[in-house]
């Protein structure tokens, strides 16, 4: 079979290619990768900047912190030296500071607390610190609290501070005893039932009194509050820590007692006595030697019954 061969002019015929549709090509590829470039750098940017906002926050979080935590170890330092010119009346001390006064506070105070306030410069450098020293109302609770504020760029941070003062109980006169209810102001309510008994005229008590069982009194006057009474069974009961093989006993007595044995007096006796072999055990140290005491840990047994001369 015969094929028609293919015309000439149809084999030569030239290819022709458009320069301006490849050039149009270029400048779109070229502006693909411009755009994802300037995505790249654009989150790069915004990665940093987060970074950088970070970082200032921590930074300023830790030294608004440092600078409250300072302000606060001062202003505790103030409550302490107001309570060591005067125990019982902390907050006109606190007024009356000549270095450093507090104000009192009447729109912070509660009806349980007087705040007292002041704002601390020195030692800091361009920074201040507002303190705050809040006080119960009622003495007897020996507690405080110290709050500091300091504020570094856009950060604020707060110390608080809980104080509890040395005397524990706030009280002058404290009895663990349970009282036997007698309501007799005398001595022997005192020896024998175990009461806090206030007798006579002309007493003056600084600071108030606090017992498990009742406190008796006759001519004394007690201002209000001054006195707190028959505690034993309530959420404020005065644990004794004498009590032996009690919950809250602090020492080990019969460890103490141990110990007083080893050691030997002027008369090479051990160091446990009655009350009338303690005064003779000192009577024989003052002829040895001119020392005229005791040395170690001494015990004296004491009979509550006993008549002491």
């Amino acid at each position: 079979m015969a094929h028609k061969p293919t015309p000439i002019s149809n084999i030569m015929k030239p290819q022709t290619y458009s320069l301006e549709k490849s050039q149009q090509g270029s400048i779109i590829v070229y502006v693909l990768v411009a755009i994802v470039l300037l995505g790249m750098i654009g989150s790069v940017g915004a990665l940093v900047t987060q970074q950088t906002r970070v970082t200032l926050r921590q930074t300023q979080l830790a030294k608004a912190y440092q600078f409250a935590d300072g302000g606060a170890s001062i202003a505790t330092g103030d409550l302490n030296r107001a309570y060591d010119s005067n125990a019982n009346d902390i907050g006109t001390e606190l007024i009356n500071d000549d270095e450093f006064p507090y104000t009192l506070s009447s729109s912070l105070s509660t009806e349980d607390e007087f705040c007292y306030v002041r704002t601390i410069g020195a030692p800091f450098t361009n920074q201040l610190v507002s303190a705050q020293i809040w006080l119960k109302k009622d003495p007897s609770e020996g507690t405080a609290r110290v709050v500091a504020d300091a504020t570094h760029g856009k950060v604020t941070q707060t110390v608080t501070v809980h104080v509890m003062a040395s005397y524990a109980f706030g009280a002058a006169l404290v009895s663990t005893a349970q009282g036997d209810g007698s309501t007799k102001v005398k001595k022997s309510s005192a020896q024998n039932g175990g009461n806090l008994v206030i007798e006579g005229k002309d007493i003056t008590i600084e600071g108030g009194t606090r017992s498990n069982g009742p406190t008796l009194f006759d001519y004394y006057e007690p201002e209000n509050g001054q006195i707190k009474a028959d505690l034993y069974g309530t959420e404020d009961e005065i644990p004794n820590y004498t009590e032996p093989n009690s919950a809250n006993q602090l020492f080990d007595f019969e460890r103490f007692k141990a110990v007083a044995k080893k050691m030997k007096d002027a008369s090479g006796d051990e160091q446990v006595y009655d009350v009338q072999g303690f005064k003779e055990a000192m009577l024989e140290a003052q002829k040895t030697g001119g020392k005229g005491y005791l040395e170690g840990i001494i015990v004296v047994e004491i009979d509550k019954n006993a008549k002491l001369n």
